[in-house]
């Protein structure tokens, strides 16, 4: 499920680009038998189509977006108190992390985020712990840790790392928020033909 998941991402986070298969195959490390057979049921879907240079471009990226949200849910979340929205900036430089859901929204928006949405690599998260208190109520700051295949495709918006809008709308999605992802899409324009 995993090889599947981050095929479904690069898919994602390319898809205005023809892209070729071998190269699929390679950026997601999965066995070239795997990634046509994946290939072959997303183009009967009719969400990818293939070309006579054995290339891929999604036509259908609204349909790959849901695909993976219904596919992959969030991460079990760690949620942390925290004092400061500077504090928090601090200790996260010395993490690899991508903010995602209303954090990312409002860093586009440049204002400040009141409760904190990040990935967080994995390996990280003692840092965070060290740091932050735990707490199951009322969070300041909620991180979904992730593996550094997540990381590969992100944004710098206004000097901080965010999810890109294909995994944003993806995110927001997955947790629910299915009015915030058309909000999203419309706003940035992300699935011209379909969203008005």
């Amino acid at each position: 499920m995993i090889l599947k998941h981050r095929m479904l991402e690069f898919l994602i986070n390319n898809a205005h680009k023809e892209i070729r298969q071998s190269i699929i195959h390679t950026m997601c490390n999965a066995t070239p038998a795997y990634a046509c057979k994946l290939l072959k049921e997303l183009k009967s879907k009719g969400i990818i189509e293939k070309n006579y240079r054995n290339t891929i471009k999604v036509i259908n990226p609204l349909m790959l977006c849901f695909l993976l949200a219904y596919e992959k849910k969030l991460p079990k979340p760690a949620m942390f108190k925290t004092t400061n929205y500077k504090n928090v900036m601090s200790v996260l430089q010395n993490t690899i992390y991508s903010f995602t859901l209303g954090t990312a929204v409002k860093i586009r928006e440049n204002n400040q985020p009141s409760i904190i949405y990040a990935y967080v690599l994995g390996k990280d998260m003692q840092l965070l712990e060290k740091e932050f208190t735990r707490t199951r109520r009322n969070p300041d700051m909620v991180i979904y840790p992730a593996d550094s295949f997540k990381f590969l495709k992100q944004e710098l918006v206004n000097n901080v790392f965010t999810a890109t809008l294909p995994d944003l709308f993806t995110d927001f999605l997955r947790a629910g928020k299915t009015s915030e992802a058309f909000r999203l899409a419309k706003k940035y324009k992300l699935f011209r033909n379909i969203i008005q």
